[in-house]
Order: structure tokens, then C-alpha cells, then sequence
């Protein structure tokens, strides 16, 4: 799949329902191409993310999606576990090309979700502590 065809896609659910798409969310970008094998990685990856945010940008719509994170980020589990800027894989662009960026990891014991909010052009970053209910798949403000 590529930037164009998921972008085709919306513009056809927008014409099938007559209303305009606000929030296009994508599962990985990870997984997308450029359509230029001759590519590496790193350049494929801006190019894919460039034009997700630039399709969302000129279509004045919200576009989001999600990455994995590096070996390390992955073995950093218990403790004060924080995924931050440097645990993701692959590219820099992902997180260079975004305005916001957020990341959540769950405790050991899958009651809480660590949640940092790695990267806001528009206000402040920092953590938030959710509590995750996986029977009812439900975020909840932690309660100290």
C-alpha cells in the first residue's frame, strides 16, 4: 500500500457517504511504500510520512498512525518504562515530520499504561498515567 492509495481510498468513502473525512488513521506506516525500490529504509520513510502529513495538511484533516519501537525500547520493560523520541525504529523522520507525538507502553502487570507525550508543537509534553482495563478495552485517568 502506498500514501496515494490510502489517500484515494478516503476520497472514496468521502464521495460513497457525501461527508468529508476529518481523522484518517493508519495502522503502520511502517508497512507502506514509496513505489522506488531503489530506496533505502530511511529515505522511503520520509518520503511515506512526508506524504501522509502533507496529504492531511492540504485535505485539512488529521492523520494518524502508529510505529514500533526499537529492540531497546522493546527489552526497556518495568520501572519507570518510558518510550521517548529515541526508541523509534528506523527513521527519524517519523518523528521529525509529525507535530505530535505520543507513546504508551503497559506496566508489567497490564493494569497501567504509560503514556508520554514525546513531542507537541502546540503545547506542553510530558507523562500521563492511564489505567488500561483489557476486559473492557478501556483507558481511565489513573488514580493516585
Amino acid at each position: 500500500t502506498t500514501v496515494a492509495h490510502i489517500e484515494s481510498w478516503v476520497e472514496e468513502l468521502e464521495d460513497e457517504s457525501g461527508e468529508a473525512i476529518d481523522l484518517v488513521i493508519a495502522d503502520s506506516l511502517d508497512d507502506a511504500r514509496t513505489g522506488d525500490n531503489s530506496l533505502t529504509t530511511f529515505e522511503a520513510m520520509k518520503l511515506v510520512y512526508t506524504a501522509f502529513r502533507d496529504n492531511g495538511r492540504r485535505r485539512n484533516r488529521w492523520g494518524w498512525t502508529a510505529s514500533q519501537a526499537t529492540r531497546e525500547g522493546l527489552a526497556a520493560r518495568g520501572g519507570e518504562l518510558r518510550l521517548d523520541l529515541g526508541h523509534v525504529s528506523e527513521s527519524v523522520h517519523k518523528i521529525h515530520l509529525p507535530d505530535f507525538v505520543l507513546t504508551g507502553a503497559l506496566s508489567d502487570d497490564n493494569s497501567e499504561v504509560r503514556t508520554f507525550i514525546a513531542k507537541n508543537r502546540n503545547g506542553p509534553t510530558g507523562i500521563v498515567n492511564l489505567d488500561w482495563d483489557a476486559a473492557t478495552t478501556r483507558f481511565s485517568n489513573r488514580h493516585e
